[in-house]
């Protein structure tokens, strides 16, 4: 077990969980499936989802191998998630990048040895990460005057949105690190710094593509999201602005799907997390969203409201009180989670598999969040 939630069994014949454990030991360049792989072979179902964003953004990337990699290091030493900061720097030894420039990283990059383009990438990760709502258009301009293309700038907010999951599954259930692993490194991370209020936008900094082909495959795709009931005839604008690039929506649709629209835990109690650490984290975009969504499911005025501006959720009725504030802890501080937080859900009758969908829960709305503000998507009907 980690310190928190059983690992399923290394040696398996399972095929889905092999798939699982090829695909991230790939990704994390490793021979042998890394510890987040198996906690979350307990939950196959997720792990496909978290696997096909993974598979996209770091082993099927536009971006350079190394540059990848760098910036999963530097994204997880800025929020300082241990687990993840080893495991990406383990990957860039097995490339040759020498240590200093790994370790580098997380700290002044100006003197960092790494091309021009390489730094501004890492540092564009560093601000998206610490404060998506600070990303202007001016950073956008800095990237492409480095010379990179729209889809390699849209790989990049993604991968940091990612990063933001898997730094949040990986420190709230306290994954160990292998022996081998370094004592003094990463270093503690950076002091967290005011964050940016929300910035009304009309326009994304990508395309929101509204029409598809009939037939194509983003028809398709954008036929499976709305069935679910992301948008009526045409997906929302967080779907439709990664549109251009299908095969990169498609993974993250298999994100989506897995953790928000299928699993164990009840629709209403998905979108009280979604809602109220959107809140948290001041992405105005999905706490609209997900306001709609949670009224969709039924719930009472009274809990909406309660989600909507009261920090103690005082109309929201157990469990699911207790499950959204863990949520929103874990949410906002994963490494703030303690064994006592997971063992009071135990006593209200929660599962580990339970357990585990919430914390996938929370960190998924890192993700959606970390992608609306990164990207800049304007409230559906303000274009």
């Amino acid at each position: 077990m980690t310190n928190r939630l059983p690992l399923a069994p290394v040696e398996t014949d399972d095929p889905a969980l092999r798939e699982l454990y090829d695909g991230f030991a790939r990704c994390a360049g490793s021979t042998t499936p890394p510890t987040i792989a198996r906690l979350l072979g307990m939950r196959p179902d997720i792990g496909a989802g978290v696997l096909a964003v993974t598979r996209r953004l770091i082993d099927q990337s536009k971006l350079p191998p190394s540059v990848v990699q760098l910036v999963a290091v530097a994204v997880s030493q800025q929020s300082g998630c241990r687990y993840c900061a080893v495991t990406h720097g383990r990957a860039l030894q097995a490339m040759g990048v020498p240590d200093e420039v790994i370790q580098g990283t997380g700290g002044e990059l100006d003197s960092l040895a790494v091309p021009p383009l390489h730094r501004e990438i890492l540092r564009f990760a560093v601000l998206a990460a610490a404060d998506p709502n600070g990303v202007d258009d001016e950073h956008i301009l800095r990237l492409s005057s480095h010379g990179l293309q729209e889809e390699e700038q849209m790989e990049l907010m993604l991968l940091v949105a990612l990063m933001r999951f898997m730094n949040t599954v990986a420190d709230a259930c306290a994954l160990p690190l292998d022996p081998q692993s370094p004592e003094s490194w990463p270093p503690p991370p950076p002091p967290p710094q005011p964050a940016t209020p929300p910035q009304p936008r009309t326009e994304a900094r990508f395309p929101l593509v509204t029409e598809a082909p009939a037939g194509s495959p983003l028809a398709t795709l954008y036929q499976r999201i709305t069935a679910v009931g992301f948008g009526a005839d045409v997906p929302i604008n967080w779907f439709t602005s990664m549109g251009a690039y299908p095969d990169v929506l498609e993974a993250v649709w298999r994100l989506v799907d897995s953790v928000l629209a299928q699993g164990q835990l009840s629709a209403s109690v998905k979108q009280m997390i979604a809602l109220t650490v959107s809140r948290h984290n001041n992405c105005r975009y999905c706490a609209v969203i997900h306001t709609s969504a949670l009224e969709a499911t039924g719930a009472t005025p009274e809990v909406v409201s309660s989600c909507a501006g009261d920090p103690a959720l005082a109309s929201v009725p157990e469990p699911h009180r207790s499950m959204v504030l863990f949520a929103i802890k874990a949410a906002g501080d994963a490494r703030s989670i303690t064994d006592e937080d997971f063992a009071r859900l135990r006593d209200l009758g929660l599962s580990d598999e339970e357990l585990l969908e919430i914390v996938a829960m929370a960190a998924f709305t890192n993700f959606i969040n970390a992608w609306a503000d990164i990207a800049g998507i304007p409230l559906d009907g303000s274009a």
